[in-house]
């Protein structure tokens, strides 16, 4: 039998709870049960909070750096240029940046590289944007050789940064673009 009583941790003061079971077993059960849930939480997906600060929203990306998740943008109605971070997992959330530097978008691409968080494109946008200091203040890079550019993935790979595919409208995109520190060059498949 396990008795959830939220988070709270059992003390001495809590002696024999109402039903009679003694402390000191309740403190092993509760154990149990917080064991059991760590394992059920890294064998599937469990809910950290369901009203997160930044809202409902799709087609952000997000990001860690310096043991902080950060959301990136996003739509609901309207496309946003927010930026929020996490340090505890992502109970609480902290407004970066209201009005990031960049055009409000969804459908980007973002990574971490070199210390910097970057995003690339989005709907109805092809640039790219860096964040030097988790995302307070953006810079935009020069513009990339590809149109818009969105739907489309990005990861860190052997020192690069790379740019899969995607969606121009109305063609799906199966190019990669690759960036050292000598700006973006494609590789054909």
């Amino acid at each position: 039998m396990y008795i959830i009583i939220g988070r709270k941790q059992l003390t001495q003061q809590d002696g024999v709870l109402g039903i009679g079971i003694p402390l000191l077993f309740m403190r092993i059960k509760y154990v149990q049960l917080v064991e059991s849930q760590r394992l059920k939480c890294f064998m599937a997906m469990c809910e950290v909070t369901s009203s997160a600060l930044f809202g409902p929203r799709r087609g952000h990306t997000s990001v860690v750096m310096n043991n902080k998740m950060f959301v990136l943008g996003g739509t609901d109605v309207s496309s946003k240029n927010d930026v929020w971070s996490t340090g505890d997992g992502g109970e609480t959330w902290n407004l970066i940046a209201a009005s990031a530097g960049w055009n409000g978008r969804s459908e980007h691409a973002s990574v971490v590289f070199d210390n910097k968080i970057y995003i690339f494109g989005g709907v109805r946008d092809n640039e790219i944007w860096y964040s030097e200091n988790e995302g307070v203040d953006w810079v935009e890079m020069a513009s990339p050789a590809w149109g818009y550019r969105s739907e489309h993935s990005s990861v860190v790979y052997d020192g690069q940064m790379y740019i899969i595919g995607g969606f121009e409208g109305p063609y799906y995109l199966s190019d990669v673009w690759s960036s050292g520190f000598h700006g973006l060059h494609k590789h054909s498949l």
